[in-house]
C-alpha cells in the first residue's frame, strides 16, 4: 500500500514538474500549484485544466503526429497552447523510470527487431517482426523485463501512432 502511495504521489509531483517543464520560454507564468493538486483531486473544482495525454490527438492535429509520450509531444503541445502535458511512467528492470504508457513495449515502440538479441535463447520472438497490436502477434515484453542499458544497446525507438516506427526519438527518461 506504501509502494503505491508513493507511485501516486511521485505521478502527481511529475505532472506539476511537467507543467514547467514544458512552458516555452517567455510564457512562464506562476501556478498555485496547491491549487492545481487539489483540482486533480476534485474534479468538481472551479479549476480546469486541460492538458495532452500522451500527445496532442485529434482531428484539430493535422501538422504533426509526433509518438506518445516523447520530448517532441510534449513540445507539441506547448506550440498548441496547451500548458499541461501529461505522461505515463514505468520502471525498467533497472529502476530507471521512462515515459510509457503501455505496461509493455510491443506497441510504442520497435523492441521486437531486436527479439533474438534481446533474449538472447529467441524465446517468444516472431520472426523479428514489429509487434502489432491489432493481430497481438510479435514479441510485446513488459517494461519491468527490460533494463535501461538493453533499450539503449539496442537503439530502440518509439513508434507513431500509425505504428511506423521515429527514426529519431527513443523512450525518455523521466530525468
Amino acid at each position: 500500500m506504501q509502494n503505491h502511495l508513493q507511485r501516486t504521489l511521485f505521478a502527481s509531483i511529475a505532472i506539476v514538474v511537467l507543467m514547467y517543464t514544458f512552458l516555452p520560454v517567455g510564457e512562464a507564468q506562476v501556478v498555485n500549484t496547491d491549487k492545481v493538486i487539489y483540482a486533480l483531486r476534485h474534479p468538481w473544482s472551479d479549476l480546469r485544466l486541460i492538458a495532452a495525454h500522451r500527445r496532442v490527438w485529434g482531428t484539430r492535429n493535422t501538422y504533426r503526429h509526433d509518438p506518445e509520450n516523447s520530448i517532441l509531444a510534449a513540445q507539441e503541445a506547448t506550440e498548441t497552447f496547451i500548458k499541461i502535458a501529461e505522461v505515463d511512467l514505468k520502471e525498467t528492470k533497472d529502476g530507471t523510470v521512462i515515459l510509457m504508457h503501455d505496461k509493455n513495449l510491443g506497441r510504442t515502440t520497435d523492441i521486437s527487431v531486436d527479439c533474438t538479441n534481446i533474449t538472447d535463447s529467441g524465446k517468444g520472438c516472431f520472426n523479428n517482426n514489429l509487434f502489432d497490436p491489432y493481430t497481438k502477434e510479435g514479441w510485446n515484453p513488459p517494461v519491468e523485463s527490460i533494463s535501461w542499458d538493453t533499450l539503449k544497446k539496442f537503439n530502440t525507438r518509439l513508434r507513431y501512432q500509425d505504428l511506423f516506427v521515429d527514426p529519431e526519438d527513443a523512450p525518455p527518461t523521466l530525468d
